[in-house]
């Protein structure tokens, strides 16, 4: 995986995901801004390998900002597909972070 292709995914995902570009800070619902916290998914990024990314907010009782979880699940046609690696990345309005956060997953496969 090189930036440019992992910058492209961020930008897709992104656009689908957080049209408003909102920076995740502060209570706000997330219909308000049209923020869509479902997995999002981008097949085969390699070998039958689906990426999987989405928006998690804080607890409750936490004033830390929403973040961004990246996934890589193994065989994503079966029901609970085995997830060969995890990261989380700050913020959920940076291309780049979840870019890099792409890149990372991949390169502890090898990929």
């Amino acid at each position: 995986m090189d930036n440019e292709i992992a910058l492209q995914i961020a930008n897709d995902f992104l656009k689908d995901m957080n049209p408003n570009m909102w920076d995740g800070k502060g209570k706000v619902y997330p219909e308000q801004i049209h923020l869509d916290t479902r997995i999002w998914e981008k097949r085969n990024v390699f070998d039958n390998v689906a990426l999987w990314i989405n928006f998690e907010s804080p607890d409750e009782n936490d004033d830390n900002e929403w973040c961004t979880y990246i996934e890589l699940r193994d065989n994503p046609d079966i029901d609970d597909p085995y997830c060969l690696e995890i990261t989380s990345v700050y913020g959920i309005d940076s291309p780049q972070n979840i870019a890099d956060g792409i890149m990372e997953i991949c390169g502890r496969c090898g990929k």
